[in-house]
């Protein structure tokens, strides 16, 4: 029952989720099954772990029927009942945070049983909302609802009267909503489409993409920032030219913003810590001091958080360029604080991780190994850090043993993955080049062949860890 797609569910919920969908279990109007309340009421007993043998179907029928023989089949069709009922939660949760889509569900309810006086006092408070809310991901999805929802109204009450329809309804409006919702949805989509290529070494044409923005300029009346923020993004993604990313963090990180709600301030944000992650992934250590003020700027703004959760991703960046750029001393308190953000099922793993790279930093080298042995997920990126930093340890450690066997892992991992954009693997290859020729001059030091390996990487600003590198080779002939 572990490996469940119930407990997999319930693993990614927060502890308040957890405790609302115990109370969303428990409520008649939501479910009438006695027995998923107390099945529910079990599992919150044992969140967020769900440990064997707790969770186990035998354990759990006893718990639930102390009085019957095990009948697996009830224990099966329990679970699949409670499991629609977490989907069910799940929908009621990403509802709450879409106000104006409520709204529009709202008066379609309401137009539709005839209740025309208070259609027209929730119309004239979401056509406010809307109008208040500022510029956001979903408003023109949000904004042709609206409309839709405005003529199906006016076409009831009017039903026959085409010149009265005529006069209080201007159906252009309709079609330049739709109009503007294809086209946004578009450019969102050619953004991820870019964004998520540049990991995968896809190529784009900007040419084609600068004149297709500068139509949608043209046509997205009243959103001009958002076109000219979605502009500098695609150039500094496909032409990888700098000008463009000290472009936008000039704009992002230090102007005031009215026109675009947080939350899509956040993407261009995240674009940007993104561009110096693969910056930084190929031997830029410069980029982790523009990375830190990114992050504080998400932090600083309160728009780190997806739906509650903050992301591993960026919680690890925020510890691992912290390091790079030697600004440590806050470290202890952003985990202390955030960590209860992370999803219950990638807790651990992150947390180990971030503290794997922080005691290498204070060189407590056994402690790394022992964070490190927690800290594995399925990401090939970790997987190759995890066995970096294994490599730095053992040789801090001068456990040559080990050295060579995770430098025959290290190499594998690089060559068995195939996603990943080509300037990362030649920084991990590089780095695992200049390691074994570390390696050689520490076992057998030549003079000439040390200084000549100290030139080779100064010139070669290419690889990752070459600052740590850089320490090691000049203490050789110490």
């Amino acid at each position: 029952m572990q490996s469940s797609k119930l407990i997999q569910v319930l693993k990614t919920f927060s502890v308040a989720e957890m405790r609302r969908f115990a109370e969303f279990a428990n409520s008649p109007f939501f479910n009438k099954n006695q027995n998923i309340r107390l099945f529910v009421d079990y599992l919150k007993n044992h969140y967020p772990k769900f440990a064997y043998p707790n969770v186990e179907k035998e354990k759990v029928f006893t718990a639930l029927f102390p009085k019957e023989k095990l009948n697996e089949q009830r224990i099966r069709d329990l679970i699949s009942m409670t499991l629609k009922l977490a989907e069910e939660f799940l929908i009621i949760l990403n509802h709450e945070s879409k106000k104006i889509l409520k709204q529009n569900y709202l008066l379609s309810e309401l137009n539709q049983r005839g209740l025309d006086n208070l259609f027209e006092m929730r119309f004239k408070e979401t056509k406010q909302l809307l109008a208040k809310t500022g510029f956001y991901e979903n408003y023109y999805y949000e904004n042709y609802f609206f409309n839709l929802t405005e003529f199906e109204y006016k076409n009831r009450v009017f039903l026959g009267d085409d010149k009265a329809l005529e006069k209080y309804y201007d159906g252009t409006v309709r079609i330049k909503s739709l109009t503007s919702f294809y086209l946004f949805e578009v450019l969102i989509i050619y953004t991820f489409w870019v964004s998520a290529g540049s990991k995968f070494n896809r190529t784009s044409n900007f040419d084609k993409v600068e004149q297709a923005l500068l139509t949608l300029k043209e046509k997205l009346v009243g959103s001009e920032m958002i076109i000219e923020l979605y502009l500098l993004t695609l150039k500094m993604l496909i032409t990888k030219d700098e000008k463009y990313f000290f472009e936008l963090k000039t704009i992002l990180c230090h102007k005031k913003f009215s026109a675009i709600i947080p939350q899509e301030q956040k993407g261009f944000l995240i674009n940007l810590s993104n561009y110096c992650s693969d910056k930084i992934s190929g031997g830029n250590y410069e980029y982790s001091k523009h990375a830190i003020e990114i992050y504080k700027t998400l932090l600083e703004r309160n728009i780190f958080l997806q739906d509650g959760v903050i992301s591993h991703v960026f919680f690890t960046n925020v510890v691992v360029h912290s390091i790079y750029s030697n600004q440590t001393e806050w470290l202890d308190g952003f985990m202390s604080k955030h960590r209860k953000f992370l999803q219950p099922h990638m807790e651990e793993s992150t947390i180990n991780y971030c503290l794997a790279q922080l005691n290498f930093h204070r060189k407590k080298y056994r402690e790394v190994l022992k964070h490190l042995h927690k800290a594995h997920t399925n990401s090939i990126f970790r997987q190759m850090n995890i066995k970096a930093l294994q490599l730095r340890t053992y040789y801090e450690m001068k456990d040559g043993d080990a050295l060579l066997h995770v430098m025959d892992a290290y190499r594998h991992a690089i060559s068995n993955a195939e996603t990943i954009p080509k300037e990362i693997e030649n920084a991990q290859l590089a780095f695992l080049k200049n390691m074994k020729k570390l390696i050689a001059l520490k076992n057998n030091f030549e003079k000439a062949e040390a200084e000549k390996f100290k030139k080779e990487l100064n010139a070669n600003q290419k690889f990752i860890y070459l600052p740590w590198l850089l320490e090691k080779a000049k203490a050789l002939n110490n």
